[in-house]
């Protein structure tokens, strides 16, 4: 059957009638709502976050759920069942996302995120530049209504010219002193709107779910928890320094500046005798290859690796846990 002419065709288009309009902006709308651009931000669904240290719960002062540090002492996090709960301590107090790649003077972009507070004292906030001074430090902030229940904030910027430091932060930030808020979803994107959720029926939905797999191989470049479930995988061999080198393979190549994170003394030991090799901090990276580092460890007070035959005949060392850093 060859083609069939619709048939207002000859006619002419139909008339654009109140039903048709429905129409249009039904499928406008849901065009809209499906467009999704790529979010800057790394490990952002928090329904599921990248959580590599395991903690359900953090103090502040250090990294918590990956890449997502809390301010010193000031700022708890906790890690729920579909949400972050962020504790503020002290008025200003936030959580950062610190990021090393600059946008250019004049790009535009869109800082979202899905929250909920009981009180005006929480919100989203962008800042640029980190050498602490007003003349090249840029920023801004959008705050919830406070009325409880889950609400999209958002904030649309132009980078300025003439900012301080190239690192940029989206972040969550307390405006008061013990405010408690939760935290769904981020995003920061270009242009000048959100594609982080939409509305049905009242209720905001996000727009995607992010595939895990693929935020935990983001997350590896900057921090990876390396499990040596206590057998022999590292290679090792005795230094003229009394020293002990092991190389140790990456899951994945990190940025550069890789340091031990966390290293329990007890954690590293010989398949010789288990002699511990470690019994204060004394060991570091040194060497950083692109898809592994040779870690040393400094002489154990009891054991000499230049004299003593457990140690200085192990071919291979265990490690329960050994946690590498690469975070800005």
């Amino acid at each position: 059957m060859g083609y069939v002419a619709p048939a207002w065709q000859n006619g002419g288009p139909p008339a654009i009638n109140a039903e048709r309009l429905q129409a249009i902006s039904t499928n406008l709308a849901y065009v809209s709502n499906n467009f999704v651009g790529p979010n800057l931000v790394v490990n952002w669904y928090f329904g599921n976050p990248v959580n590599q240290r395991g903690q359900t719960s953090y103090p502040g002062g250090a990294y918590a759920i990956d890449r997502w540090l809390p301010s010193s002492g000031n700022t708890s996090l906790v890690v729920n069942d579909g949400f972050l709960t962020v504790t503020t301590r002290t008025a200003g107090a936030a959580v950062d996302q610190i990021q090393e790649f600059p946008y250019p003077p004049g790009t535009v972009l869109t800082l979202s995120a899905l929250m909920r507070c009981t009180t005006a004292n929480a919100g989203l906030q962008c800042r640029f530049g980190n050498d602490g001074t007003t003349a090249t430090d840029y920023s801004k902030t959008v705050t919830l209504t406070g009325t409880g229940d889950w609400e999209l904030v958002a904030l649309t910027f132009t980078i300025p010219s003439g900012i301080g430091a190239v690192l940029q932060s989206p972040r969550f930030r307390g405006t008061a002193a013990g405010t408690t808020y939760d935290i769904k979803a981020i995003k920061l994107e270009l242009g000048t709107q959100q594609t982080l959720a939409h509305q049905e029926n009242g209720v905001w939905v996000l727009n995607e779910i992010p595939d895990y797999s693929e935020q935990y191989r983001r997350c590896l470049r900057y921090f990876q928890s390396i499990q040596g479930e206590n057998f022999p995988i590292f290679a090792g061999e005795v230094g003229a320094t009394g020293r002990l080198y092991f190389t140790v393979p990456l899951i994945e190549p990190m940025r550069s500046g890789v340091t031990v994170a966390d290293v329990a003394a007890s954690d590293i030991y010989t398949t010789a005798g288990r002699a511990k090799l470690i019994d204060a901090p004394g060991y570091g990276v040194w060497a950083q290859h692109l898809n592994a580092v040779t870690i040393w460890t400094a002489k154990n007070s009891v054991k000499d690796y230049t004299t003593d035959a457990a140690i200085a005949g192990a071919g291979a060392v265990c490690m329960a846990t050994l946690n590498l850093s690469a975070e800005l």
